[in-house]
């Protein structure tokens, strides 16, 4: 992706371009899937695996193109945004995610990290 601006850039620009894909059974994967298909875009993918990190880390080695939730790539992968250009794709519907916990019981600071962190997010 590089020369890429992502200020202007469009899904249609990477017709062609190798696909690293989550797998089949992936729940984001079939919305990717989705809205490949609305965008009349048939992706050339290269490679599917089951681990995100792999496939962001075979994207920053220049392999080819993935797709994942902006909260985890944001979260894991701060430091590669000279190596990898992030292009939002507003026009997937992520679901909504909720934390539940029972107030009166005792939350580790593990937990109490990801809740602080989670709405940090919001």
């Amino acid at each position: 992706m590089k020369g890429v601006s992502t200020t202007d850039c469009k899904i249609e620009q990477f017709k062609g371009y190798p696909f690293l894909m989550v797998g089949k059974n992936n729940r984001f994967r079939d919305k990717v899937d989705e809205y490949l298909y609305k965008q009349n875009i048939k992706p050339n993918i290269l490679l599917e695996a089951e681990n995100i990190e792999t496939l962001l880390e075979l994207c920053i080695k220049e392999m080819g193109l993935t797709f994942y939730e902006d909260l985890f790539i944001r979260r894991r992968y701060q430091s590669f945004n000279e190596k990898v250009a992030v292009l939002p794709l507003e026009d997937i519907n992520s679901e909504m995610v909720a934390i539940g916990y029972y107030t009166p019981r005792y939350l580790t600071f593990a937990a109490k990290e990801f809740i602080r962190m989670a709405k940090e997010l919001l």
